[in-house]
């Protein structure tokens, strides 16, 4: 049967993306999952929600499309070291592991290893290797013999030492807020760092409120902030969950000094 052209606009995103698939890796038997929003490749499965979200914020052409699917699909089917298909020793693991926030419809996907977090987010675990990264599964946890509480203390450990010396956006006199952009995929994690919340708690005082649209943004602001600015904050966190790509929550929140969160209505 003849592969369709990826470029023909009267196919669907997935039908185009599975074109390119199969173009760019001949030798893997990808398909298109029931539902047509994942492409099955031996036993992995790749969500298409993110990639469609970057293509709709690119120039939208053919050749970005390509370039976009190459670097989505790469690097799990080019693995040879077996950091990216469950392979590792818990040795090997403790120093690159790290906790991402993940929609919670990631857990009725895979086994993956996870804690609750707010109401359709979890906090996963990521292998973050050098070639790319994936969550790591329940049955990883028990081969390593750790216990959650283990693993995630390990994780944000890392997560700490990767954020030093971060590039905040700061507005500390009226309407304070603090923001956070990185886009190494743990901006919106960092609301779990013990240090994050020490600084946010200093300059907005507690307890101070946040958002985590998506996974690369998180934005934190004081509760004493005017009703039309944190009416725009709401608003912002909204539009940035249905439009930028891995997205978490377009509610708000608020933490206190110990860590603990309660939902916005």
């Amino acid at each position: 049967m003849k592969t369709p052209d990826p470029s023909d606009p009267l196919l669907t995103f997935a039908d185009r993306v599975l074109a390119l698939v199969r173009e760019l890796y001949p030798d893997q038997a990808a398909r298109l999952a029931p539902g047509g929003e994942h492409i099955r490749i031996g036993e992995a499965q790749f969500g298409l929600a993110n990639l469609e979200a970057k293509f709709a914020l690119s120039d939208g052409s053919d050749a970005r499309l390509r370039e976009l699917v190459r670097q989505h699909f790469e690097v799990l089917l080019t693995d040879q070291t077996g950091e990216l298909t469950g392979k590792l020793s818990w040795g090997e693991a403790k120093p690159i592991l790290l906790p991402q926030l993940m929609p919670a419809s990631f857990r009725q996907q895979a086994p993956l290893v996870h804690r609750p977090f707010v109401a359709g987010v979890l906090i996963g675990f990521v292998i973050d290797a050098e070639r790319g990264y994936r969550y790591a599964r329940d049955d990883e946890l028990d081969a390593w013999g750790v216990t959650l509480d283990q693993a995630l203390e390990h994780a944000l450990a890392n997560l700490a030492l990767k954020s030093h010396d971060l590039k905040v956006h700061a507005v500390l006199d009226r309407d304070r807020f603090l923001a956070l952009q990185t886009n190494d995929g743990y901006d919106a994690a960092r609301i779990l760092l013990p240090r994050w919340r020490a600084l946010a708690g200093e300059h907005l005082s507690f307890p101070f409120r946040f958002g985590i649209p998506n996974r690369d943004f998180l934005i934190c602001w004081s509760a004493d902030t005017s009703a039309g600015t944190q009416a725009a904050f709401r608003a912002k966190l909204a539009e940035d969950f249905e439009r930028q790509p891995y997205p978490l929550s377009k509610g708000a929140f608020e933490m206190d000094e110990a860590g603990d969160l309660t939902p916005l209505e």
